[in-house]
């Protein structure tokens, strides 16, 4: 049984092992927006929802949750090779983000499965970067 930072955390470390990501300070609400400023391949990681799995929950034995996780990273496009060339890079970083996610976590908590929902992906005004979210659901469990 793991508690909700300690999954944010596991997240992190897997991604930072790909190069160049760094976690961002700010939410992942606040990525690409108000004054929280962009760097590239910046990220940040969130839990939408939380949810019980149904049935009974007893919480001194665990308590089975259905989570909701976003990734919201950054990729900064060269002004100059914006489509497709920029793009494309910032489309691998993003399929590379989702497999490395998706790796295994069993050293973590047993059972704890994690899958991939859907992504988007938005061009800032000034198209100076793409700003991607990925969306994962994840099953894991909690002790008090």
């Amino acid at each position: 049984m793991i508690g909700f930072s300690q999954i944010r955390s596991a997240l992190s470390t897997k991604i930072e092992t790909l190069s160049g990501m760094k976690l961002s300070r700010f939410p992942p609400d606040m990525i690409g927006r108000g004054p929280a400023p962009l760097s590239h391949l910046s990220y940040s990681i969130g839990f939408d929802t939380i949810s019980g799995r149904g049935g009974r929950q007893i919480p001194s034995k665990s308590v089975e949750l259905f989570s909701s996780i976003i990734v919201v990273f950054s990729y900064r496009l060269k002004p100059t090779s914006i489509y497709p060339s920029s793009y494309d890079l910032a489309m691998t970083q993003e399929q590379n983000m989702i497999l490395k996610i998706l790796e295994s976590y069993s050293g973590i908590q047993s059972g704890m499965e994690i899958e991939f929902v859907s992504s988007r992906r938005e061009i800032v005004e000034s198209a100076e970067y793409s700003l991607h979210t990925l969306n994962f659901n994840i099953t894991h469990s909690i002790k008090t």
